[in-house]
């Protein structure tokens, strides 16, 4: 008998909440010495796909355009997928991915969500291809999150988009190993909350 995985929907951010638990990250290993993480990435890789509003760029943009920059968005991310497959065959549903936009001019959150459509559809697609049979994803819900964020880019740094994908609840880990105490009360909220918590795993300081 197969069990039907929850599906999940995106995270919204609070920046007040992951600003005040940053602050108590744990420095990150030497493949990224100048970042901070609440929790190291299981895999982590940077795409060259420059996001935008699909909403808007659809009343600007003749159909066949629309598609085309669609198409190359989903086909630039199935390949990264593939690119890694030593790192992602090895994975176990469900997961969580952080989908960081890297552009100089930010976007609502309304658009933010639907910019990285392309790019989730393609991470998915690999994802299908590469891990066992019985724990691929169907859809991009299938045991699957996403959280969205985006930043500005660094000096010389050009326009792309992050990718770091974690085992899901691995923020609510985190904080428990934070805990000064025995986590009994405090680790039956937190996994009562692990779903939403999950969106602490955006936040990246330099």
């Amino acid at each position: 008998m197969t069990t039907k995985r929850k599906a999940t929907g995106p995270v919204k951010l609070r920046p007040s909440i992951l600003a005040r638990l940053a602050e108590m990250a744990p420095v990150n290993d030497a493949n990224a010495p100048t970042m901070r993480w609440l929790v190291r990435p299981l895999v982590s890789m940077a795409l060259g796909v420059q996001t935008v509003s699909l909403t808007n760029l659809a009343g600007h943009t003749h159909n066949y355009s629309l598609a085309k920059v669609v198409k190359r968005q989903r086909e630039a991310s199935y390949f990264a997928v593939l690119q890694r497959r030593d790192d992602f065959e090895g994975l176990a549903l469900p997961l969580t991915f952080v989908l960081v936009r890297v552009a100089p001019r930010s976007l609502d959150d309304g658009n933010l969500g639907g910019a990285f459509k392309a790019v989730q559809d393609g991470l998915t697609d690999g994802l299908s291809l590469v891990m066992p049979k019985g724990e691929r994803p169907r859809s991009d819900r299938d045991g699957l999150r996403w959280v969205y964020g985006q930043r500005a880019p660094r000096e010389h740094e050009q326009e792309h988009t992050e990718v770091r994908v974690y085992r899901s609840g691995d923020a609510v880990r985190a904080l428990l190993r934070l805990s000064p105490t025995e986590p009994s009360a405090l680790e039956e909220v937190l996994l009562a909350f692990a779903d939403e918590l999950d969106a602490l795993l955006v936040r990246e300081v330099a």
